[in-house]
């Protein structure tokens, strides 16, 4: 589904990405750990049209991604849940993806949304009420309308950034049963974490960056290899 290769991108003199290569499969859950400022943010960055690389090739689903931003990252089929949400608290579910799905735009009607918001809620196990107001929800039901988005949206690569920073035991688990229902129904995640435990539990390969480098890649369960020499 994904590749991502040579990857370079630098912040002045900081080099923040140093000839990195991703690739994820369809269907599949690759773990992107490392410490703070090992290279994980930046790439995604990348990936998702936030900044542009210096050198280096995208090719999603078959097709080049490059000179890309967000909009075209979303049309093309990827989806970045950030640590902090971009959701309109005022707002019911409902609304808050009328404002971020295109489709709806040309809808204008709010109990058909909402039908389609219970339809997909139900296919993952996302437990949402599409009349709730975000304000009233705790974290793990916002990260879950922010999920919401990105499926409606047509995403089929999920980029979750530190998504369990912040949620409690039952909440944790409640995502991960999500995200194997995400990977079940073919689409793909990259699951950035600090958390090894999750990462084995969830993920089918991890890939570690140290000081903007791929440090290490392997099938959970199995011990690292370092990268192939370039």
């Amino acid at each position: 589904m994904l590749e991502m290769r040579g990857i370079e991108k630098r912040y002045g003199a900081v080099r923040a990405n140093r000839g990195i290569d991703l690739v994820v499969p369809d269907g599949t859950i690759v773990g992107l750990l490392g410490e703070n400022g090992s290279g994980k943010s930046s790439l995604m960055k990348v990936l998702f049209g936030i900044v542009a690389a210096d050198a280096g090739a995208i090719t999603f689903k078959g097709r080049a991604l490059k000179q890309h931003g967000p909009a075209q990252a979303i049309a093309a089929g990827l989806g970045m849940i950030h640590q902090h949400f971009t959701l309109v608290d005022a707002m019911s579910v409902t609304e808050n993806v009328m404002l971020a799905w295109d489709r709806a735009g040309w809808w204008l009607r709010p109990k058909d949304i909402a039908r389609e918001i219970r339809t997909t809620s139900a296919a993952f196990g996302l437990g949402i009420d599409p009349d709730a107001r975000v304000a009233d929800l705790p974290h793990g039901q916002r990260q879950r309308v922010e999920i919401m988005k990105a499926i409606l949206a047509g995403a089929e690569l999920l980029i979750l950034d530190e998504p369990t920073s912040n949620l409690s035991p039952p909440e944790v688990a409640g995502l991960m049963e999500v995200m194997r229902k995400l990977k079940a129904r073919g689409h793909s995640i990259i699951f950035i974490s600090h958390k090894l435990d999750e990462v084995l539990e969830i993920c089918d390969e991890v890939v570690v960056l140290r000081d903007g480098a791929v440090a290490g890649r392997c099938p959970t369960g199995a011990p690292p290899r370092p990268p192939s020499p370039t």
